[in-house]
């Protein structure tokens, strides 16, 4: 009766072994394959397509130059080399500081850069990652000057694409907007023949009304 007892006992114990081993070796499977997959999807990622400007809110470099801000300006290469520059001016004293010549290559959708001087003396290691519709960048191992300013670049921000000049667009709209009133016009065709063939004015400023004496009279 112990006999049987006891080799119970060492069959259960046989199958709590087994079940660990086989749950341990789906855990590792898996583990493999959530990288492989995450490698994949790094792998998948166009980088020469985040070549242009970047800064933080999408602000736009004449933003940056009369409010202050960060941009990020790259150019890379379909082997994914990495060259650019990061640009910061501060709001009220509009002291800048400046990291010049980043460059290297991107690997698993980051980019390393130590860097001696950011136009202050300071130094440090920039790490640039790449999101999906963003790019976040921090300093690591910032080292400041000796009697240096407080002023350069450090912490971490993340920078969207660069917002558009769309005043032109602007314009555009506007004009769409109001082109109906005198296109309802009976003489309408009669305008663009003058407008095309006499004035041989065939683009947006021949339906812009120029404001004249703006010095002296207020324009609602």
């Amino acid at each position: 009766m112990e006999v049987s007892r006891k080799c119970n006992k060492m069959y259960i114990v046989s199958i709590i072994c087994i079940c660990l081993l086989v749950g341990c070796g789906n855990s590792s499977t898996d583990n493999i394959t959530i990288e492989q997959n995450t490698s994949e999807i790094q792998d998948s990622i166009i980088y020469d397509e985040y070549s242009g400007y970047w800064s933080y809110e999408g602000k736009t470099e004449e933003q940056i130059l009369a409010e202050g801000g960060i941009e990020l300006s790259c150019t890379i290469t379909e082997d994914n080399q990495f060259s650019g520059t990061l640009f910061v001016q501060q709001e009220i004293t509009e002291r800048i500081a400046l990291i010049e010549n980043i460059n290297g290559k991107i690997e698993q959708a980051e980019l390393y850069f130590d860097y001696s001087d950011d136009e202050w003396g300071n130094s440090g290691t920039l790490h640039i990652q790449f999101l999906s519709d963003s790019i976040y960048a921090e300093v690591l191992n910032y080292k400041k000057a000796e009697n240096g300013s407080d002023y350069g670049i450090n912490g971490s921000f993340e920078l969207i694409r660069q917002k558009e000049d769309i005043a032109e667009e602007e314009i555009v709209n506007a004009v769409n907007e109001r082109s109906q009133y005198y296109k309802a016009s009976a003489y309408y065709s009669e305008i663009i023949d003058y407008w095309e063939d006499v004035r041989e004015v065939r683009d947006i400023s021949n339906v812009i009304e120029p404001l004249f004496e703006t010095d002296k009279r207020y324009f609602i």
